[in-house]
This record gives C-alpha cells, sequence and structure tokens, in this order.
C-alpha cells in the first residue's frame, strides 16, 4: 500500500512539475509575444510618423508653386496694369485737362 501511495505522490510530483514546466513556457512566449507586438508598433508609428512627414513636405511644396504661380500671375496683371496706363497716360491727362478748364 505504501508503494501504491508513493507512486502516487510520484506520479503527482511529476504532474505539478510539468504544469509548472508548461506555465513557465507559457510566460515566456506571452513576454515574447509582447516584446514582438511592441517592436511592430514602434515599427508601425516610425513608418506613420514617415509617411506624414512625406506628405506633409509634398504638401508644402504644392503650396509654394501654387504661390509662386500665383505671384506670377500677379506681377503679369500689374505690367499689364502699367501698359495700359502708359498707353492711356496722354489721353487720361487731356480727359482730366479738359474736364478742368472745361474745354
Amino acid at each position: 500500500m505504501d508503494t501504491i501511495i508513493k507512486k502516487i505522490l510520484e506520479i503527482e510530483q511529476k504532474a505539478q512539475q510539468i504544469v509548472d514546466d508548461a506555465n513557465q513556457e507559457q510566460q515566456k512566449i506571452e513576454e515574447s509575444l509582447k516584446l514582438e507586438i511592441l517592436e511592430m508598433k514602434e515599427k508601425i508609428q516610425q513608418r506613420t510618423e514617415r509617411k506624414i512627414q512625406q506628405i506633409r513636405e509634398k504638401e508644402l511644396q504644392e503650396a509654394r508653386q501654387k504661390v509662386k504661380e500665383i505671384e506670377i500671375q500677379s506681377k503679369l496683371q500689374v505690367e499689364a496694369m502699367d501698359k495700359y496706363a502708359k498707353q492711356k497716360r496722354d489721353e487720361w491727362e487731356k480727359m482730366l485737362m479738359s474736364r478742368i478748364i472745361g474745354w
């Protein structure tokens, strides 16, 4: 009877050791997975930040280009107005003088 009890106790100890080993292995796996998840999150965050920066740079470049286009268009309009004013100057001066003097 004692040998049967000893055997049962041995079997239970071995079973408990197997359970403990399995729990330790599970903890190692869980920690490894947590670490992998953290690394993946960091990589995703870095890629996201790079992509955001690329988009910002692209939009800024496009905005600068639009500003240049507007400046060029404005300059052309001012030049056209100056040219028109030079062409009409004599006419306007005569018209103004005639209104003032009453010709």
